[in-house]
């Protein structure tokens, strides 16, 4: 599970001397940005550092620094967007490729047996992160052109993941699931169940009366609701799991997310190389 490290707990971390070395080597220079997987301990500390200070020093506003640490860190690839002139990481992804690992997050929180099973190799996105300062512009572009070459290099099929929202209440996400559903990114393939114990306290409820209430007011509104890399999962042509998970640590809503490669917009496959 995930933990939230203060400095003194780092030493409780089971990280090993030798150097960290990426399954998958990556190094991409974009103008002022590098997209690389991380290569050493020092980068893996800085990854664990900024995921805290986006997860819990920014998002849910606790100032203790620390480290954002969990048992599958060890196992996978780290892909970074480090702003050269600046000289620090504004962006992550953690890649778990199932050439290389039998463990994968999206486990905690959903049964995903049936879909695990399927031939070919599956690649899980998560921890996705990005600085404040850099929401808006190329970065999402930038993780997806780093996605897209680990894609490549993997032979990868499907790209799967929990695609999270943050801070909803029980109606807004009923209206995401609403729309979701009318515009046919929910799909009943795979398999897919929500682990028990995890699920949104009067969704149902609030998702049949948002049925109800349908309207231009409520499908204006629901883009609002939708952060960059939800909608690009979206754009991409993923499809999600109708029952979304609450993850309690994190305050987070969590919808299991799966991106077949031979099914992608033609257009993100064209310009990604795909």
């Amino acid at each position: 599970m995930l933990l939230g490290l203060d400095y003194e707990s780092n030493r409780q971390l089971a990280i090993n001397d030798h150097e960290f070395a990426p399954h998958i080597p990556l190094l991409i220079q974009c103008g002022r940005y590098t997209i690389k997987t991380i290569s050493s301990r020092r980068e893996l500390h800085e990854v664990f550092q900024f995921r805290h200070e986006v997860f819990y020093e920014e998002l849910m506003a606790k100032g203790q620094k620390g480290m954002d640490y969990d048992y599958l860190d060890e196992e996978c690839d780290h892909l970074i967007i480090v702003d050269d002139s600046k000289g620090k990481i504004i962006a992550n992804y953690r890649l778990l490729s199932s050439r290389f690992c039998s463990q994968f997050y999206s486990e905690n929180e959903f049964n995903i047996s049936n879909f695990l099973r399927l031939s070919g190799h599956k690649l899980e996105m998560g921890r996705a992160c990005v600085h404040k300062d850099y929401r808006k512009g190329p970065v999402v572009h930038l993780l997806w052109r780093g996605v897209a070459e680990y894609l490549k290099r993997t032979e990868t099929e499907y790209l799967f993941g929990c695609a999270s929202l943050r801070y909803l209440d029980s109606l807004q996400v009923a209206v995401v699931c609403e729309y979701l559903e009318r515009n046919n990114h929910i799909s009943k393939d795979y398999g897919i169940r929500l682990i028990d114990g995890l699920e949104i306290p009067g969704l149902s409820r609030k998702k049949e009366f948002v049925s109800r209430s349908w309207g231009v007011f409520l499908e204006d509104k629901v883009n609002d609701l939708m952060n960059p890399l939800f909608r690009s999962y979206l754009k991409v042509g993923s499809v999600l799991f109708e029952s979304p998970a609450w993850d309690k640590k994190l305050k987070s809503v969590d919808f299991f997310t799966v991106l077949k490669i031979k099914g992608m917009n033609p257009a993100f496959a064209r310009r990604y190389g795909l």
